[in-house]
C-alpha cells in the first residue's frame, strides 16, 4: 500500500492497470481488484478521495479501451 502523500492521477492508475492485464490472462474487474489492494491495501479511503475518484475514472476509461490493449 503506498503512504498518502499526494493525488495519483488517472494515467498512474490507467498505466498500472495496464500493467497488471499485460502481465497475465485477467479480466479487467481481476486486475481492478488487484490494483485495488496493491495500492490502496483494499480500503478504498487509504489514499483519500481525489485518488480514489481518479481510480474510478482510470477504471472507466479501460473498459472502454480494453478490446484494444
Amino acid at each position: 500500500m503506498l503512504h498518502q502523500s499526494g493525488a495519483l492521477t488517472k494515467e498512474y492508475f490507467k498505466s498500472y492497470i495496464k500493467l497488471v492485464l499485460n502481465s497475465g490472462d485477467l479480466s479487467i474487474e481481476q486486475a481492478q481488484e488487484i490494483v485495488l489492494q496493491r495500492l490502496f491495501g483494499g480500503d478504498r479511503s487509504a489514499l483519500g478521495g481525489e485518488s480514489l475518484k481518479n481510480f474510478q475514472t482510470a477504471c472507466e476509461e479501460i473498459k472502454q479501451i480494453k478490446p484494444s490493449l
